[in-house]
């Protein structure tokens, strides 16, 4: 197995440098990274595949980054953290972190095709959020599960699948209140 270790903040050092030529001969892709908000040196990073065009954004641990709003502009998915419920903003920013409804604004303003969110804090009393409340706004989100893995064919059908998991979901909670 041949691998290189290319540090993250050498691809936003260099921008289209020696590294992204490499990397863009060696795999078919463009990569750049941007600095996110984050309690120690963070990257979030886009990777776009030069032939089909596919392109995915990952956020890494952050707070709201404009610029990482900019550099996924228009991508097929974007991977976003949304650590903390909406009523815990105060500790998002104090953690350097997302509450759910930052990540779906990010997620919009950012026109990605759909958004998968992500490391999901074990403060939620609920295994996923709802995302019905945020509207039109999370019609292209889903949520993602330890180990999941994700094709570009089920990025399309998450934000449904999410939505139907958590009406089954919030009835078992029902219940299980009601008991």
């Amino acid at each position: 197995l041949n691998y290189v270790f290319i540090d993250a903040q050498e691809l936003v050092a260099q921008g289209a440098g020696a590294h992204t030529g490499m990397l863009e001969g060696l795999m078919g892709c463009e990569v750049k990274t941007v600095i996110v908000q984050h309690s120690f040196p963070a990257y979030g990073i886009k990777v776009k595949h030069n032939k089909s065009g596919f392109s995915c954004v990952y956020s890494g641990d952050t707070r709201p980054s404009d610029d990482l709003v900019n550099l996924g502009k228009g991508s097929t998915v974007l991977l976003h953290e949304a650590t903390h419920a909406d009523d815990m903003v105060q500790k998002a920013v104090s953690d350097r972190h997302c509450t759910v409804e930052e990540a779906v604004g990010v997620a919009h303003r950012m026109g990605v095709g759909r958004c998968v969110l992500t490391h999901f804090s074990s403060r939620f009393e609920k295994l996923i959020p709802d995302l019905e409340r945020y509207g039109d706004k999370a019609s292209n989100i889903g949520c993602a599960f330890d180990s999941m893995e994700l094709s570009e064919k089920d990025a399309e059908t998450l934000p449904k699948t999410t939505r139907r998991l958590y009406e089954v979901l919030a009835a078992e909670y029902k219940e299980d209140d009601d008991e």
